[in-house]
Order: structure tokens, then C-alpha cells, then sequence
């Protein structure tokens, strides 16, 4: 098997932020960076006395736009790896962030809680940062877990963040995270790692990435234990683009697992195809179920790249899918009405998602609400839209029988100016009342059908 040039991949550019410690002074206040032409934040991190705390990690940990809204989730922006160290004044320097964006702030230190700063936004100047002592061998078994990573040969993984996805509580309710639980760890150099809570829990299901190494999804993690957890290299996933028998060069190719269930689902990766058209996927979870798809980004417009299924080999194998050939994808391109033609508010995004989670795309509508997706592959997409005051209408045929949230439909053709109908708000009443019964939720969903006639409440009063 030939040996092609190793490609980085999403996981290695998210997690290489956080084995990257940057010691910088950081006296001046958040300002465009002129090189890289983003924001930077500045700030000190102390304790319950005001003395500088050297080491403290300080993370962006989610973000949302400052005006309008967003269907992607908080914590998957560019910007929400992004990590500082402080240095030995305890100060530290996030930069290049997004200007459109505020943040919030995640800030953890060996012996300390870590702590959340609300949103804020980097040019109102010096952030200080305050963190209180552990005190972990105060706090009870129930409201504390454990656990050692290591690789494969026993030795300590350092850096890795071990994040709290679901918790069991002590009345055996499941949900996410409670506001009073560190979100996540990272492991010390001893491969050291806990979580703490303010309340008791009975269990957690965390994830795990590490650089250089296989993520892991680990559930049922019980309070009072520690835990010794093992992180293998991973599987390869390889192969090569073509387009009209030539070799195509920063194509970006997306690997989505196929298992959405919470606690299997191993998320996304990415890479790109280098000069010969190759990519290699590299640190996968072994013996996995994936799509394989490429994203609109990386390819010329109105082209697009088959999805295909593909099952990872095992730890340290690799798997050749072959090469693979672009073609013309369809086109979804539409407009949002509001109740009385209201006026759409600046910064509306909406999402268009396939169902089974290997193609989504997000997009801003110009200022008349016009929307234009394009490289579509063939497939069942769900249509989400979130404008503070408007719902979907039921006057739109493809929303959703079991919750009115989106338009779901099958994509089979180029469909054009299609009409997405929302509604206002009334207080007292649901957005959408559910209505759906066992045979609407299990129909083949229908194909996008557009209103015979827009009705005259959505037009200018």
C-alpha cells in the first residue's frame, strides 16, 4: 500500500489548541489584531487573594452572534477551541476572534474550580478572571468522580479534555449538565483528571479527544470512583478525488458517524485532499459506521460528492475507499415571509440539515430574506429557521406533523424561490400544537411542495 502525505484533520487542528500553551503578556486592552484581522482578548487570572495564578488555562467556550441567531449550536464555532495559558503575572491573550461573535468564558487550574465568565465581548477591555481553591478531598464521593488516561502502553496522556455529555442524577433522572459541574477536565501530566459538581450525581457519560489519538465515548462513569481509561492511535480512512479524470486539490471531505444516539454518537471529522487529490482521515474510532461526504466549501459550485458508507478497520489499520468522481448536485434556494411582511431582522441564519447527518449547511439571508443553497446531494433534509416573535406556519406543507420546528421534506430536483411561511407568537398558546399520530411519523416524508398561493397575512399590511 502506497504511503500518502499525512493530511490534518479536524481532530488534530481542534485538540492541537489545547496541548498549545501560549505564555504571553497580555497588558493592553482586546483590539483588532492587524495581522490576522480578528479580536483579541486580554486578561489576568488570580485567586481568593488577588495573587496571580500561573498555568491557568483559560478556554472560549461557547460563542453566539450579536445580533440575530444562529441554528448551529454555541459550541461548534471556530473559535470555541481556542485556548491561553497565563504566564507568570497570570495574564493571558485569546486572539483572532471572530468580530461577529460574543463569548463565553471557560477558565480551569490545577487545584482550583474552574469558572465561567458570561458572554462578553473583547474590545470592552481587560478581563479579571477570580478562581477559588478546590478543596477536592473536602467535597463528597457523590459529588466527585476520577480517572488516569494513558495509551496503549500504560503511559500518562496529557492534555486530553474529558468532557461531561449526559449525568445520572441521585433520583436516576437523566440529563445534561447541571450549571454546578465543571463541563470539562483536561489530565494532567500524570494523565490525572477530575470533575467535580455542587451537587450529587450517581453516574456521568463523558467523551474524550486527545491528540494524536482515537476519541472515546465512555458512559456510566460512577461518582466516588477513579476510573483508568485507555486511548488507542485509531483506524485510517483514505482515498482520492477526481473530477473529469484529474486529480482535484483542497476538496474538503467530511467522515459523520451514523449512530446520532446519545452517548455512540462519535461526531464529525474533517480533511482535505492534497495535491494529488488524495485525503487521509487519521485517529478514528475503530470499527465505526460513517457516512462519507464532501462538503460545498471545498468543491465548484452546483458539484457535488456522492455520500458513502464507510466502516472504519481496526486500531492501526487502514482502509482505501478507492477514488471517487464529483457530479452535479441539486440547488435549494428560497425566500422567508413574515406575518404582515414584516421586515427580516439583520443577521437571520437558517440551517438545511440531511437526516442522516452527513450533509449540513448553515447560511445568513440577505436582507429580503432570500436564501440559496447549492451541491446538494440527493436525500431527506430538515429546514430550521429560529426569529425571536415567529414560528413556522402550518400553512407550509413540508412542517413537521410531531413538533412544527422544521420543514421536512425530500430533496429529489432543483427546487427555486421556494416560500417558508412564519407565523407571530401568541401568547398563551403553543407554537405549534402537536398533532401527529404513529402513521405521520412513520411516512416516507414527502418531497419540498411549495403553498399553492402565499396567503395575504404574509404579505405588507
Amino acid at each position: 500500500m502506497t504511503t500518502k502525505p499525512r493530511q490534518r484533520t479536524f481532530l488534530d487542528l481542534t485538540l492541537a489548541c489545547l496541548l498549545w500553551f501560549a505564555s504571553m503578556s497580555a497588558a493592553e486592552s482586546a483590539s483588532h489584531d492587524p495581522l490576522l484581522g480578528g479580536l483579541q482578548l486580554t486578561g489576568s487570572v488570580v485567586d481568593e487573594n488577588n495573587e496571580p495564578i500561573i498555568g491557568a488555562q483559560v478556554f472560549v467556550y461557547t460563542a453566539k452572534p450579536r445580533q440575530g441567531s444562529s441554528s448551529i449550536c454555541s459550541y461548534c464555532c471556530a473559535d470555541c477551541e481556542k485556548f491561553a495559558r497565563t504566564d507568570e503575572d497570570g495574564l493571558f491573550l485569546l486572539k483572532d476572534l471572530d468580530p461577529n461573535l460574543q463569548f463565553r468564558i471557560l477558565t480551569t487550574a490545577t487545584g482550583y474550580r474552574s469558572r465561567y465568565n458570561q458572554f462578553v465581548l473583547p474590545e470592552t477591555g481587560p478581563l479579571q478572571i477570580r478562581l477559588e481553591t478546590s478543596q477536592e478531598a473536602n467535597i463528597p464521593k457523590n459529588r466527585k468522580t476520577k480517572g488516569r488516561i494513558t495509551d496503549l502502553k500504560g503511559k500518562p496522556i496529557v492534555g486530553a479534555k474529558v468532557t461531561v455529555e449526559r449525568i445520572l442524577d441521585e433520583n436516576h433522572i437523566t440529563g445534561y449538565r447541571p450549571e454546578g459541574m465543571d463541563p470539562f477536565a483536561i489530565s494532567d501530566a500524570n494523565g490525572i483528571f477530575i470533575i467535580l459538581s455542587d451537587t450529587p450525581f450517581k453516574s456521568i457519560n463523558v467523551s474524550i479527544k486527545a491528540r494524536q489519538h482515537a476519541p472515546l465515548l465512555v458512559n456510566d462513569m460512577k461518582a466516588g470512583t477513579h476510573s483508568v481509561l485507555q486511548l488507542t492511535p485509531g483506524a485510517i480512512v483514505s482515498g482520492r478525488i477526481m473530477m473529469h479524470g484529474q486529480a482535484l486539490p483542497a476538496a474538503k471531505l467530511i467522515l459523520s458517524g451514523m449512530n446520532r444516539i446519545e452517548g455512540f454518537d462519535v461526531g464529525d471529522f474533517e480533511t482535505l485532499t492534497d495535491d494529488s487529490g488524495h485525503f487521509s482521515f487519521q485517529h478514528l474510532p475503530p470499527s465505526t459506521d460513517f457516512w462519507l461526504t464532501g462538503h460545498i466549501e471545498g468543491f465548484a459550485a452546483h458539484l457535488k460528492f456522492d455520500q458513502k458508507p464507510v466502516r472504519t478497520p481496526k486500531d492501526l489499520q487502514e482502509i482505501d475507499t478507492g477514488d471517487f468522481s464529483l457530479s452535479i448536485g441539486f440547488r435549494f434556494s428560497g425566500k422567508l415571509n413574515l406575518e404582515n411582511g414584516a421586515k427580516i431582522p439583520e443577521g437571520t441564519r437558517l440551517s438545511f440539515t440531511q437526516e442522516n447527518g452527513a450533509d449540513r449547511r448553515e447560511m445568513a439571508v440577505d436582507p429580503e430574506g432570500r436564501f440559496d443553497f447549492a451541491s446538494l446531494p440527493q436525500g431527506v433534509y430538515n429546514l430550521f429557521v429560529d426569529i425571536k416573535g415567529y414560528h413556522l406556519s402550518q400553512d407550509n406543507p413540508n412542517i413537521t406533523p410531531f413538533n412544527g420546528e422544521t420543514l421536512r421534506g425530500a430533496l429529489e430536483a432543483n427546487i427555486n424561490d421556494f416560500p417558508v411561511l412564519l407565523v407571530r407568537d401568541r401568547n398563551g398558546t403553543e407554537k405549534n400544537p402537536l398533532n401527529a399520530n404513529v402513521a405521520t411519523l412513520t411516512r416516507p416524508p414527502r418531497p419540498f411542495l411549495a403553498p399553492v398561493r402565499i396567503p395575504d397575512k404574509y404579505k405588507p399590511e
